[in-house]
């Protein structure tokens, strides 16, 4: 909150050395400037700075994340392997069987959402989003990094639902029950 004493905005501060790409022992760490340029959706809290997600000076959470987010492709089924994502997306996404308040992603009532997230290989929220920005309504990726496999993925929004489909599964179309029905 001590927006004075910072040299610049936010975004231009994080991006000053988030403009090229980190490679150590622990990992990679992305373009984040050249993916922001590049893609076509930007993730809402992304515009105006990182510290939605990113603690800058505290170390608590790998990337310097203000919460936990499970660093695994699956995990088990809870609200705290997602906190992170939970900070502004609603828990009913996971909890939820059914209903139409909770996602839009669905198939009539049936929250597809819930279906991705159950059990205990739970899918990370990665695997279909990309967090910062995408090339796809609802930041969906073209690609899923499955080991050393990059799977397409075509996913097909439309006015009433849309259709999905990729290496997990065959083409799943999904049609939305407006809301009150």
């Amino acid at each position: 909150n001590e927006t004075f004493i910072l040299l610049f905005k936010e975004r231009k501060l994080c991006l000053d050395c988030h403009n090229q790409e980190y490679v150590s022992e622990f990992g990679r760490v992305k373009n984040i400037e050249q993916i922001l340029k590049e893609k076509k959706f930007i993730h809402e809290p992304v515009k105006e700075g990182c510290s939605d997600c990113h603690a800058p000076h505290a170390e608590k959470y790998p990337y310097l994340l203000n919460e936990f987010y499970t660093p695994t492709m699956y995990a088990p089924s809870n609200t705290r392997n997602f906190k992170l994502c939970f900070n502004c997306h609603s828990e009913e996404l996971m909890q939820l069987e059914s209903g139409n308040l909770a996602t839009n992603f669905r198939n009539g009532n049936q929250n597809l959402h819930y279906e991705h997230l159950k059990g205990q290989k739970a899918r990370n929220c990665n695997l279909c989003h990309d967090m910062h920005a995408g090339d796809n309504e609802h930041l969906i990726k073209n690609k899923i990094q499955f080991g050393q496999w990059e799977m397409p993925m075509e996913f097909n929004p439309s006015k009433n639902g849309g259709s999905c489909l990729t290496g997990c599964h065959e083409k799943k179309d999904y049609y939305l029950t407006p809301v009150g029905q």
